[in-house]
C-alpha cells in the first residue's frame, strides 16, 4: 500500500488506491514542498511550566534551526504563534510527517461511515497529544551538525526539561530554567564525543537513572571519564618528552600526580580544560558545603571529590527522608556538567608538571 498526500484549502488529502480522505488543521499551514529537509523527533517534556504556548524557537548555539512546540499546537489557534506564518510552515512539515508515520494505521480501522475528513488527533490517536516535537531544519545546521546532529545536543535538550520519547525511562530535575522566546542549546565538543563511552553515558544513562544517589552516581561518571582522559593525554606527554639522562626522581614525581584521582579532578576543574560560570561554581560550593556541613577552602574540586567519597563509602549516614540536599546538589551538578561538556578542550593544557 502506498500512500499518496497531497494539500490543498488547508487540508491534507490522503489517498490509498483511489480510497481517500481528508486531514484538516485550523491554522493557516505554509507550505513548503521540502519536507524532506527537516528532522523531526518526538520528545517528552518534564516542565512544570509545560503548556499549549510553550512553542519555542531553537538555536544550537548561535544558530536558528528550528522550532519545538506541543502537538496541541498544531490542533488550536489559543496560541501565540498560531498566525506566525514561520511556525504555521513548520506546523506544515509536522502535519505532513505525522500523517505519513500514521495513517496507515489509522487505515486498517477506517470506515467511511466515519465521514472523509478527519482531524490530526483522529489519525495519531496512538500518540500522546501532550507530548513535544523538535523540528530542525537541515539546511540551518552546521556541515559539522549534519551527521548524528541530535546525539551532540540530547544533553543540552534534557538540562532544559526534554527528552527523546523512545520509550525509555528518564527522571525529572527538581527545576529548570525559565524559559522565554528561544531555547538555546550548545552542543558536546568534540573531544567529549570522542570519549568512548561518553554519549551513551550523557544521553542514555544519566536520564535513566532513578533516585538522587543514583542520579549523582551516574552523573559523577563524566567527570570520571573526563580525568581519564586528562590521564591519557598527560600521561603520553610525558613519554613523548622524556629525553635520556631526565631527572627520573621529578618523571616520577608527574606520574605520581596525574595518577592521583583528586590531583586529576582539580586538573579538570582548574586547569584550562574546561569554562564553568561563576553562578554555576558558586550554586555547586553550596551544594556541596549543605552535604558536608562545612566550609572546605571554597574549593569546588576539592567539595565535589569528598561529597563522591562520602556518597561511596558513608551513604549510610543520609537519611532517605531528607532528599532536598541531595536534589540541590543534582540540580547544581548538572548545570556545571553541561559547562564541562560544552566546553571541553585538550589543547594548549600544558603544564610544567607533564599534565595534558
Amino acid at each position: 500500500m502506498e500512500l499518496k498526500l497531497t494539500y490543498d484549502n488547508n487540508a491534507f488529502i490522503v489517498n490509498d488506491d483511489g480510497d481517500s480522505f481528508a486531514v484538516e488543521s485550523p491554522l493557516n499551514l505554509v507550505n513548503t514542498s521540502d519536507v524532506d529537509d527537516y528532522d523531526m523527533f518526538i520528545m517528552k517534556s518534564m516542565r512544570r511550566d509545560a503548556a499549549e504556548n510553550s512553542i519555542y524557537s531553537v538555536y544550537f548555539g548561535n544558530r536558528r534551526v528550528g522550532w519545538i512546540f506541543p502537538i496541541q499546537a498544531l490542533v488550536s489557534t489559543e496560541h501565540d504563534y498560531a498566525e506566525n506564518d514561520n511556525f504555521c510552515e513548520y506546523a506544515y512539515v509536522a502535519y505532513h510527517k505525522l500523517i505519513q508515520e500514521y495513517a496507515s494505521q489509522f487505515l486498517k480501522n477506517y470506515d467511511e461511515s466515519f465521514g472523509n475528513i478527519c482531524s490530526l488527533e483522529e489519525v495519531v490517536e496512538p500518540l500522546d497529544m501532550d507530548k513535544h516535537i523538535l523540528l530542525i531544519c537541515t539546511d540551518n545546521l552546521d556541515e559539522s551538525d549534519k551527521i548524528g546532529c541530535i546525539d551532540k545536543y540530547r544533553f543540552g535538550m534534557y538540562v532544559n526539561g526534554y527528552i527523546i520519547d523512545d520509550g525509555s525511562n528518564f527522571t525529572k530535575i527538581d527545576d529548570y530554567e525559565p524559559l522565554k522566546k528561544r531555547l538555546t542549546i550548545h552542543k558536546l565538543t568534540d573531544d567529549i564525543c570522542q570519549m568512548g563511552p561518553m554519549l551513551n553515558i550523557v544521553n542514555d544513562i544519566v536520564p535513566a537513572a532513578i533516585g538522587p544517589y543514583s542520579s549523582f552516581m551516574m552523573m559523577y561518571q563524566i567527570i570520571e571519564v573526563s580525568i581519564g582522559k586528562i590521564f591519557d593525554v598527560g600521561f603520553q606527554r610525558l613519554l613523548d618528552n622524556y629525553n635520556e639522562g631526565d631527572d627520573l626522581y621529578r618523571l616520577k614525581e608527574n606520574i605520581s600526580n596525574i595518577s592521583n584521582e583528586k590531583y586529576r579532578v582539580r586538573e579538570l576543574f582548574n586547569g584550562n580544560f574546561v569554562k564553568i560560570t561563576s553562578q554555576h561554581r558558586s550554586n555547586l560550593i553550596k551544594a556541596c558545603e549543605n552535604i558536608l556541613g562545612c566550609n572546605y577552602k571554597n574549593d569546588m574540586a576539592e567539595l565535589l571529590y569528598e561529597v563522591r567519597c562520602q556518597m561511596v563509602h558513608r551513604f549510610y549516614n543520609y537519611s532517605k527522608d531528607n532528599t532536598e540536599p541531595l536534589l540541590f546538589l543534582n540540580k547544581s551538578f548538572m548545570n556545571v556538567l553541561y559547562d564541562i561538556l560544552t566546553s571541553f578542550v585538550l589543547h594548549d593544557n600544558k603544564s610544567g608538571n607533564g599534565t595534558a
